[in-house]
């Protein structure tokens, strides 16, 4: 590094070039920024070096734009009619447009939510976890219920089909009342006002 070097943050190096932060993070991530012992950017060797690696004379970062376009590495697939080179970094104009396009679908997925509850498809998170709660609760108190019933019978007998023959109609039964209040949940639900 020559002592005319210009050393730069970078946040200035990114305001310089007209690139976003991010992106100058990425290249120093990606070892195509020159830094100095205290994390400033070369520019000029820098520049040089985002030009060498972006011209695809490092695989990895050939193979790395070439997948982000859709194409082979170098020499592989049709041009776009870009300048062969340095990649286009977003700017500020993409970022303000993805933004926009980030906040319309947002919206656009808010009144499909909205929607869905005016025609009673969908529920409120409080409504679907109440009732959620109610069942949990439903199971597990009649689980204990069986094995308090199923207890005394397992310890009278002594033969291992009948036993197993309880516990599986014990079990049938159960599952038998869980569908039940799986069923009632889904009625409560499409009631909820």
């Amino acid at each position: 590094m020559g002592r005319d070097a210009i050393f730069l943050t970078k946040k200035q190096f990114a305001d310089q070039q007209g690139w976003s932060p991010s992106y100058v993070t990425e290249l120093a991530k990606t070892g195509r920024l020159v830094l100095n012992e205290k994390g400033r950017v070369n520019v000029q060797a820098s520049l040089a070096r985002i030009r060498e690696t972006a011209a695809g004379t490092h695989p990895h970062v050939a193979e790395r734009h070439a997948s982000a376009r859709g194409k082979t590495a170098p020499g592989g697939g049709p041009e776009s009619g870009k300048e062969e080179g340095i990649p286009t970094p977003p700017t500020s104009e993409d970022g303000r447009l993805a933004v926009r396009k980030y906040r319309e679908l947002i919206t656009g997925e808010d009144r499909k939510i909205d929607l869905g509850l005016l025609k009673g498809d969908l529920l409120h998170r409080a409504e679907a976890d109440h009732l959620w709660h109610d069942m949990g609760v439903a199971i597990r108190a009649g689980i204990e219920a069986a094995m308090e019933r199923l207890a005394p019978r397992l310890a009278a007998s002594t033969d291992a089909k009948i036993i197993a023959k309880e516990i599986g109609e014990t079990l049938r039964d159960e599952r038998r009342k869980v569908k039940r209040l799986l069923i009632s949940a889904l009625r409560q639900a499409r009631m909820a006002p």
